[in-house]
Protein backbone atom coordinates (compact mmCIF):
# COMPACT_ATOMS: atom_id res chain seq x y z
CA UNK A 1 0.00 0.00 0.00
CA UNK A 2 1.53 3.42 -0.68
CA UNK A 3 2.06 5.93 1.46
CA UNK A 4 -0.51 8.54 0.57
CA UNK A 5 -2.85 6.07 0.35
CA UNK A 6 -2.17 5.15 4.11
CA UNK A 7 -2.55 9.07 5.25
CA UNK A 8 -5.72 8.99 3.47
CA UNK A 9 -7.15 6.12 4.90
CA UNK A 10 -5.64 7.89 8.31
CA UNK A 11 -6.92 11.11 7.66
CA UNK A 12 -10.26 9.67 6.77
CA UNK A 13 -10.39 7.65 10.00
CA UNK A 14 -9.70 10.37 11.85
CA UNK A 15 -12.47 12.57 10.72
CA UNK A 16 -14.52 10.15 11.26
CA UNK A 17 -13.84 9.73 14.90
CA UNK A 18 -14.04 13.14 15.26
CA UNK A 19 -17.51 13.79 13.66
CA UNK A 20 -18.70 10.48 16.55
CA UNK A 21 -17.09 12.64 19.19
CA UNK A 22 -18.77 15.78 18.57
CA UNK A 23 -22.23 14.10 17.89
CA UNK A 24 -21.81 11.73 21.05
CA UNK A 25 -19.26 14.33 23.67
CA UNK A 26 -17.61 11.23 24.61
CA UNK A 27 -16.83 7.68 23.11
CA UNK A 28 -15.03 4.96 24.71
CA UNK A 29 -12.42 2.75 22.77
CA UNK A 30 -13.91 -0.26 22.19
CA UNK A 31 -16.88 1.40 21.16
CA UNK A 32 -14.63 3.45 18.66
CA UNK A 33 -12.50 0.08 17.65
CA UNK A 34 -15.86 -1.11 16.54
CA UNK A 35 -17.35 1.87 14.79
CA UNK A 36 -14.25 1.91 12.74
CA UNK A 37 -14.04 -1.69 12.45
CA UNK A 38 -10.58 -1.55 12.98
CA UNK A 39 -7.81 -2.67 15.63
CA UNK A 40 -7.96 -1.03 19.05
CA UNK A 41 -4.50 -0.16 18.68
CA UNK A 42 -5.52 1.73 15.57
CA UNK A 43 -7.75 3.64 17.52
CA UNK A 44 -5.47 4.83 19.95
CA UNK A 45 -2.56 5.73 17.37
CA UNK A 46 -5.58 7.81 16.02
CA UNK A 47 -6.56 9.31 19.57
CA UNK A 48 -3.12 10.37 20.37
CA UNK A 49 -2.69 12.02 16.74
CA UNK A 50 -5.25 14.19 17.09
CA UNK A 51 -4.61 14.74 20.99
CA UNK A 52 -1.40 16.08 19.75
CA UNK A 53 -2.84 18.56 17.60
CA UNK A 54 -5.68 19.50 20.07
CA UNK A 55 -8.41 18.43 18.16
CA UNK A 56 -9.78 15.82 21.00
CA UNK A 57 -8.75 15.02 24.42
CA UNK A 58 -8.22 11.59 25.68
CA UNK A 59 -9.47 9.87 28.64
CA UNK A 60 -8.87 7.14 30.58
CA UNK A 61 -10.21 4.30 28.09
CA UNK A 62 -12.08 7.16 26.05
CA UNK A 63 -12.01 10.49 24.11
CA UNK A 64 -13.79 13.48 24.36
CA UNK A 65 -13.86 16.36 21.67
CA UNK A 66 -11.73 19.25 22.50
CA UNK A 67 -14.43 21.97 22.89
CA UNK A 68 -13.27 25.12 24.68
CA UNK A 69 -16.48 25.40 27.15
CA UNK A 70 -15.07 28.59 28.55
CA UNK A 71 -12.79 30.10 25.77
CA UNK A 72 -10.74 33.13 27.28
CA UNK A 73 -10.62 35.88 25.16
CA UNK A 74 -7.14 38.28 25.94
CA UNK A 75 -7.12 41.01 27.88
CA UNK A 76 -6.98 44.13 25.76
CA UNK A 77 -10.27 42.63 23.84
CA UNK A 78 -12.48 41.69 27.02
CA UNK A 79 -11.38 45.58 27.96
CA UNK A 80 -13.07 46.73 25.32
CA UNK A 81 -16.35 44.50 25.01
CA UNK A 82 -19.45 45.62 27.27
CA UNK A 83 -18.00 48.93 29.22
CA UNK A 84 -21.27 50.31 29.49
CA UNK A 85 -22.46 46.82 31.05
CA UNK A 86 -19.09 46.43 33.11
CA UNK A 87 -19.49 49.80 34.14
CA UNK A 88 -23.10 49.50 35.51
CA UNK A 89 -22.56 46.29 37.50
CA UNK A 90 -19.11 47.92 38.98
CA UNK A 91 -21.19 50.67 40.48
CA UNK A 92 -23.93 48.10 41.88
CA UNK A 93 -21.24 45.70 43.43
CA UNK A 94 -18.67 48.87 44.51
CA UNK A 95 -22.67 49.80 46.27
CA UNK A 96 -23.03 47.15 48.53
CA UNK A 97 -19.33 47.96 50.35
CA UNK A 98 -19.83 49.38 53.32
CA UNK A 99 -17.32 51.57 55.50
CA UNK A 100 -14.71 49.18 57.47
CA UNK A 101 -15.79 46.47 54.79
CA UNK A 102 -12.53 44.40 53.67
CA UNK A 103 -13.42 43.26 50.15
CA UNK A 104 -10.99 40.61 47.96
CA UNK A 105 -11.26 41.18 44.43
CA UNK A 106 -10.37 38.88 41.73
CA UNK A 107 -8.40 39.29 38.13
CA UNK A 108 -11.11 40.72 35.61
CA UNK A 109 -12.12 43.10 33.51
CA UNK A 110 -15.75 43.84 35.32
CA UNK A 111 -13.76 43.25 38.79
CA UNK A 112 -12.16 46.26 37.71
CA UNK A 113 -15.20 48.30 37.27
CA UNK A 114 -15.79 47.60 40.87
CA UNK A 115 -12.61 48.66 41.99
CA UNK A 116 -12.58 51.66 39.83
CA UNK A 117 -16.10 52.91 41.78
CA UNK A 118 -14.71 51.89 45.27
CA UNK A 119 -12.15 54.62 44.49
CA UNK A 120 -14.61 57.00 42.92
CA UNK A 121 -17.08 56.54 46.38
CA UNK A 122 -19.13 53.78 45.86
CA UNK A 123 -20.63 54.70 42.94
Amino acid sequence: MSDQRVINLSANRQARLQERLQSQSYADTQALRAYLGVLEATVRRDLVDLEARGLIRRTHRGALPAVQVNKEFPNAERQVKNTVRKAQIGKIGAGFVQDGDVVFLDAGTTTLEVARHLLDGRG
